[in-house]
């Protein structure tokens, strides 16, 4: 007779897994990481709709519905402010010392070096910063 698959499954994504293995995978995956991301975004800030516009409280912008806010919640600017305010939280309250490197070409946080260079290597960078040099941005 043979030994029945382990099914472990992830709550939070609804993701059935054959094996651990395969569930350790699944939670270094980028879905499940989205999800915490976005589930630790709802408890840090609030979201507030007035006249059917959608707005985040922690980067006090306004969408123009729930789908570009869904988009926002995913984008580098507001995950650099999850973040930040994650390592506020940890710290006591303090402000972390290791601040975010700001591409002063885009405006966009970046974490470490490594992520500021591989912005610098990304399309919308590299479209900004040819916009600026014509002097059209």
């Amino acid at each position: 007779m043979s030994k029945p698959a382990e099914n472990l499954v992830c709550h939070l994504c609804e993701a059935s897994c054959s094996s651990a293995l395969v569930m350790q995978q699944h939670l270094r995956g980028r879905q499940h990481k989205a999800k915490i991301s976005f589930k630790t975004m709802k408890r840090e800030s609030t979201i507030t709709t007035t006249a059917s516009k959608p707005k985040c409280d922690l980067c006090e912008i306004g969408c123009s519905d729930v789908g570009a806010l869904q988009m926002h919640f995913k984008g580098q600017k507001h995950t650099a402010k999850v973040q930040e305010l994650q390592r506020c939280k940890e710290s006591g309250g303090k402000k972390s010392s290791k601040a975010p490197i700001i591409c002063e070409v885009c405006g966009v946080p970046c974490m470490n070096q490594d992520a500021f260079e591989q912005h610098l290597k990304g399309k919308q960078h590299c479209v900004k910063q040819d916009l600026k040099r014509r002097g059209l941005l």
